[in-house]
């Protein structure tokens, strides 16, 4: 196992600062200036071409990178926007729900509810075990910006009390995390924008009758 792979395993979660070049971020720079306001988030990105090719090259890398196991496909990528006017903070949590395409009635599935006319559920612990997240940050991101906190070793264990680490970075910076991994953000003392796309891989195929909303 790679060093990376390795403390993905162990901590739940790795910090890379070169996922994407100069030249991407300035691309992606470019499509969300280009695109109308979307408020403070947007979860139907992978509606946009750029985006699902975006997906695809962060899915080739992380494979070189020998992260991806079993999350094999782009199922969501979320957008957020926080600077001076859409500030929020975020309490301690796991991303448990995932997007499917309907409603199943099944034990392992459940908390249901729409989000911008995607059925999201909460997945199965073995679900969600095999999936990943990772956070791009299109903006450099340091103390006092409202940065993703984080507390490793937690996607393992249901520990809170850990100490929280603070994941900052240049622009372009990504977090690569399990979506066990508890986390958390504070509001932005700076003001400074950061806008962060979050894209959410998981299996080819799902158990129970379960599809995923979006498969590219």
């Amino acid at each position: 196992m790679s060093t990376t792979g390795q403390k993905f395993y162990e901590d739940g979660y790795v910090v890379i600062d070169d996922l994407l070049n100069a030249d991407e971020i300035d691309q992606v720079d470019h499509e969300l200036e280009s695109l109308p306001s979307t408020g403070a988030g947007d979860r139907r990105f992978l509606d946009r071409e750029w985006c699902r090719l975006l997906a695809h090259v962060i899915r080739h890398r992380l494979l070189k990178r020998r992260l991806l196991y079993l999350a094999t496909q782009p199922v969501l990528c979320t957008y957020f926007n926080k600077d001076a006017d859409t500030n929020w903070g975020v309490n301690l949590h796991r991303d448990l729900h995932v997007p499917l395409t309907r409603q199943i009635d099944h034990p392992r599935w459940g908390n249901w509810s729409d989000k911008q006319g995607i059925p999201h559920a909460q997945a199965p612990r073995d679900v969600l075990a095999t999936m990943l997240a990772v956070r791009v940050n299109i903006d450099a991101c340091d103390v006092g910006d409202g940065a993703l906190c984080v507390v490793p070793g937690s996607h393992a264990t249901a520990d809170v009390d850990s100490a929280r680490v603070e994941c900052v970075g240049p622009r372009g910076y990504a977090v690569v995390m399990s979506p066990l991994l508890l986390h958390t953000s504070v509001k932005s003392q700076s003001g400074r924008p950061r806008r962060v796309l979050h894209f959410l891989y998981g299996p080819s195929a799902l158990p129970d009758g379960a599809e995923w909303y979006y498969t590219h």
